[in-house]
């Protein structure tokens, strides 16, 4: 695919040359192509950002979000619609990572009770008025803070039961650093770990086959035993962890 796509560049460039060549140009311009299906590690490693999370976590249908799950959540809150079109917040934040979508939050929350305080205060026909013109909007925004603070708390408390910080961190340094033996000891701790979810702990495993596969102390088959000794469902380790690994 990605040959094929850089041919039909480079004819387009053969073609149109006239487009192409400038002479305010300085130097040689290099396009790059990369074919993401060489890229078996990426799609593995948790994302932080507000969208990824919500999908990775909560799951994602047709634009909404269950949360008839969260305890004490209220009737109009056990599912939400979660699509840029239709929230200014949400197509404003869907990008920033877990740290930034905290700080976020409680900005949203802020500016909401500041209207709050103004709403409450109604003292005269003008009050009145001004109170009965922005309370669609002000109505809208209540909820808007309703539904985010109630999906971000969610997302923390699966963050926190999941061991995810300390998951993700442990995905970093394997694929970033070069200790092997204390990359393995790691995995082991989190892989026998029974707050992490199983497939998160498969996961784990086949970036430690990814990473360390031609490592002399490659322990792969033992990770892999640790996982059946945790029950982990013969699917997880057929059909993932022995492709990956071609045990």
């Amino acid at each position: 695919m990605a040959r094929c796509l850089a041919e039909n560049i480079r004819q387009t460039i053969l073609t149109e040359s006239s487009l192409y060549n400038s002479t305010e140009a300085e130097g040689n311009t290099l396009l790059l192509i990369l074919d993401r299906r060489d890229d078996p590690v990426t799609p593995l490693l948790h994302q932080w950002t507000y969208e990824a999370m919500v999908h990775e976590l909560l799951g994602v249908n047709s634009s909404r979000v269950s949360l008839a799950h969260v305890s004490g959540v209220s009737d109009d809150l056990k599912e939400v619609v979660m699509s840029p079109s239709q929230d200014e917040f949400y197509a404003r934040s869907m990008y920033l990572n877990y740290g930034e979508i905290g700080q976020t939050i409680k900005n949203l929350m802020e500016e909401y009770q500041k209207r709050l305080s103004k709403q409450q205060k109604v003292e005269s026909i003008s009050d009145m008025k001004n109170f009965v013109e922005s309370y669609p909007q002000f109505k809208k925004m209540s909820g808007t803070v309703s539904k985010h603070v109630t999906v971000v708390g969610e997302l923390s408390r699966l963050v926190g039961n999941h061991g995810l910080l300390q998951l993700s961190e442990c995905q970093q340094e394997l694929v970033c650093g070069s200790d092997h033996n204390v990359n393995l000891q790691r995995i082991y701790q989190l892989v026998t770990d029974p707050k992490v979810r199983e497939l998160d702990a498969v996961v784990l495993v086949m970036l430690y086959a990814l990473r360390h596969e031609g490592h002399p102390n490659n322990d792969t088959r033992g990770l892999v035993n640790a996982l059946k000794k945790r029950n982990v469902i013969d699917r997880y380790l057929k059909d993932i962890v022995y492709s990956c690994c071609h045990l």
